[in-house]
Order: C-alpha cells, then sequence, then structure tokens
C-alpha cells in the first residue's frame, strides 16, 4: 500500500481489530487479496489460499475473492475447492468448540431453583397460558 491507502487502513485497523478481539471468532476467512494482505502484509493470495494460517493465536483462512471468478473462470474449480475446505474448518471448529463446552459443562453443576406452580401461576396472571 502505499500513501492515502496505508494511511486508511492504518486507521481502519485499529477498529478492525477491536471488533475481532469483541467477536472472538475461532475461524477468519479473508476474501481475496487485499483483506489477506492486511493480515499477511507482501505475501501473494495465489500462494497462500486454501492453507489455514496462525495470526495472533487464530486461524485465518485465506480464499481468492468470489468476484474473480467472474475475471478468471478458470479460478472457480480452485474456489470451489477452497470453500469445501472452509466447511470442513468450520465443522471441525465447532466439533472442538462443543468438546470444550461439554467439558466446561462437566466440570460446572447447574441447578435451578423454583416452584413450577408458581411459573404457571405468574403466566396466568398476565393473561397467558402455558
Amino acid at each position: 500500500l502505499v500513501g492515502s491507502e496505508m494511511c486508511i487502513r492504518d486507521r481502519c485497523w485499529k477498529y478492525l481489530d477491536k471488533q475481532i478481539d469483541l467477536i472472538n471468532p475461532d475461524l477468519i476467512v479473508t476474501l481475496g487479496r487485499h483483506s489477506f494482505g492486511n493480515f499477511f502484509p507482501g505475501e501473494l493470495i495465489s500462494q497462500a489460499r486454501g492453507t489455514p494460517r496462525n495470526w495472533n493465536g487464530r486461524t485465518i483462512f485465506p480464499v481468492y475473492h468470489p468476484a474473480a471468478t467472474l475475471h478468471n473462470p478458470r479460478l472457480k474449480p480452485i474456489l470451489e475447492e477452497d470453500f469445501r475446505k472452509m466447511k470442513m474448518l468450520i465443522n471441525n471448529t465447532q466439533i472442538e468448540s462443543e468438546k470444550l463446552t461439554k467439558e466446561n459443562l462437566s466440570e460446572t453443576q447447574l441447578t435451578f431453583d423454583f416452584d413450577a406452580h408458581e411459573l404457571h401461576e405468574t403466566k396466568k396472571d398476565n393473561g397467558n397460558k402455558l
């Protein structure tokens, strides 16, 4: 990036970085060279695409931008392959996340202390039925 593009990226990056921290995604998919270049400046999307990368403890999965297939139809099977890989990554991430959740829940005893009759009466008082 040069000149004003660099300045815009620098100003916006702090907001994106904060959003990433708040959302805490397990997987970030970069669509195209520009978004990939924000995470890995100077690297080529053509060499990095389709391979998960680590960035600050997060998984980055670079792919070609879908609009690139309009300009170069030969990229379509490559993009389709990357999206299949992405689906597997998402499924694996969900499985790992579920395992962690189950492990955490098995260590925690959840109890609920309420009287079901009180719940029914409260709903009736508001004109609602269970």
